[in-house]
Parts: structure tokens; sequence; C-alpha cells
């Protein structure tokens, strides 16, 4: 937990959605405590995502998105964790977990928009 703290708080040259991603494989993979790893893991992605944009307010919910594909991810988290220490594949679930969760957040706010278009 010290060598992942360390490097969570100093460094700045990674693009900040690709620290979000090895942060929470980092800490689902040392998974420190008994229960909860998994809400906190999700947590530490939506902040450092919120940091990434510069803002405190978030249209989309990466943490629901995860949740929605939850198979998935245990499948991958499974197979990386116990690969050479590559960890492109996962990174590319995340990336790809990511964008859903943006594609799921237009189409909700397309969906809350025709509504109030029909209503007016």
């Amino acid at each position: 937990m010290d060598k992942f703290l360390d490097w969570f708080n100093n460094e700045n040259r990674l693009d900040p959605v690709l620290k979000a991603a090895i942060a929470h494989f980092w800490f689902i993979i040392i998974h420190p405590f008994d229960d909860g790893n998994g809400r906190i893991g999700r947590a530490i992605t939506d902040m450092l995502l919120a940091w990434a944009e510069g803002s405190g307010e978030r249209f989309y919910s990466m943490s629901s998105q995860i949740l929605a594909e939850r198979r998935l991810y245990y499948e991958v988290l499974q197979k990386v964790q116990h690969s050479s220490g590559d960890i492109t594949e996962w990174i590319d679930w995340f990336l790809h977990c990511l964008k859903n969760a943006m594609l799921s957040t237009e189409n909700t706010t397309q969906k809350i928009l025709r509504k109030a278009e029909f209503w007016k």
C-alpha cells in the first residue's frame, strides 16, 4: 500500500485516464481489506476521472458501468492478474468500459431531451 500511495500521490507524467485504469487495477490486486475493495476501487477510479476532467461534476458513472459489465470485469481482472505483468488487456477493457459509460449517459440524455421536447 505504501508503494501504491506514493505512486498515486506523486505520478503526474501519466495520462490521467490511464492513471485511473492502473490505479483501479493495482488497488484491486493489492486487495487490502476483507470487504469493500471493489467499492473503494471504483471510488478511486471515479475520483481520478473527475480530476482528469478538472471538474467535480461528471454526467457518466464509470462505477455503474463496471457493475453493468461485472462478469467481463472479473474475467479480465483474473486473467491479467495471473499473467506476465502486461496489463494491456486490462487497460483496453477499462477504456472500452469508459466509452460505454459515456455512451450510456448520452443515450439517457437523448431520451430525456426527447421527452422534454414532446411535453413542450
